[in-house]
């Protein structure tokens, strides 16, 4: 992902303490470097929501997607090992305020 896209997506909403509701009903953000970061290279992340609570629009523990905005990156390969990723999921699911 570009800084380019990764400004778009916080640009549009706006305050960083509604970062976490951009993944209500499917949205994507940046995820603060003080919730998380890529535990490969110590990259900043990026979430979206493929799957949410449809009453309440909450994203879903399972339906919550994070990735490194480098993971492209040739010269930092990421092997996405759920040992290493598996707290930084929880920790962007707590902040995100995601559903069982």
């Amino acid at each position: 992902m570009s800084d380019s896209e990764k400004n778009s997506i916080n640009e549009d909403f706006g305050s960083s303490d509604l970062l976490s509701d951009a993944l209500l009903f499917g949205g994507n953000c940046a995820i603060p470097n003080d919730v998380a970061t890529c535990p490969e290279c110590p990259g900043n992340l990026y979430a979206h929501c493929v799957e949410w609570d449809s009453e309440t629009g909450r994203p879903t523990t399972t339906g919550v997607q994070v990735d490194c905005c480098n993971e492209d990156e040739p010269t930092c390969p990421h092997k996405f090992w759920q040992s290493n990723w598996q707290p930084v999921i929880d920790a962007v699911n707590e902040w995100a305020k995601a559903v069982d």
